[in-house]
Formats: C-alpha cells, structure tokens, sequence
C-alpha cells in the first residue's frame, strides 16, 4: 500500500541507507536545501548512511568540491556516487581488464584537492595499456 509522507523523518527509521539525487533533491544548482541538509543530518544523526547520487560525468573529488560551494556540509553525506566514477570502474573492471595493467601504486596521484573522504574511498585508478 502507498504511503504519503510529510517528510523524510516519517520513515527514515525503517532503513540503513538513503540514496538521494543531488541536483533538485539537495540543490537547485545555484544553492542547497536547507530542508534536504537538516533531514540527511538527523538521518546520519540516528546511524543512517547517506549516498549522494549524480550522473555527472565527473569524479566524486570535484562534484564533493561543487555542493561545499553550493552549501551542503560535510556532514549531510557519508560517499558521493557519480556516473563519471562508475563509468571508469566499469572500464577497467569488466570491459577493459584484460588489457589494463596495474601500475605501481607510487605512480598513481590523486589530485590534492580532493577531500580526504573522497581519496580513501576511490578504489580504482587509470591505468595504462601494455605498449603493444
């Protein structure tokens, strides 16, 4: 049966997790909801986990950089997903694996203005081609 819900904290006690769209559910591209913040913040308050979700082609670094811009804490979100991340995992998980080679982690650089959060939890990098 549907249920109609007033907001968020109505239900946000029956789940684990909330994968929320962030353009026009936590931003209109020019500012944050302070609505959408306040409820991700009581929900992570109570133990849930917040997963961003966009199809920006970008890395999560950047789009993490964009929402602190528009006004969404740190604090409302736990992991940002983009298309751009899956796109790349996809690339050399499946597709291109096995033709990708694993260079030496000393190698692989990850851009410093990425927050912290986002480098620890990137589990991919590019990797180049065996010449060939």
């Amino acid at each position: 049966m549907t249920q109609i819900i007033a907001n968020f904290a109505e239900v946000s006690s029956r789940y684990d997790a909330a994968f929320v769209d962030l353009w026009g559910c936590m931003h209109d591209g020019l500012r944050a909801f302070p609505a959408a913040i306040a409820a991700m913040q009581a929900f992570r308050a109570q133990g849930g986990k917040v997963v961003l979700v966009t199809n920006a082609p970008r890395p999560r670094g950047p789009v993490a950089d964009q929402i602190a811009r528009l006004g969404i804490p740190d604090d409302a979100w736990d992991v940002i997903a983009t298309s751009g991340d899956s796109a790349r995992a996809a690339m050399f998980t499946a597709g291109m694996a096995p033709r990708a080679t694993e260079t030496p982690s000393s190698s692989i650089t990850q851009p410093s203005s990425y927050p912290a959060r986002s480098r620890k939890s990137c589990r991919f990098a590019i990797v180049k081609r065996p010449a060939g």
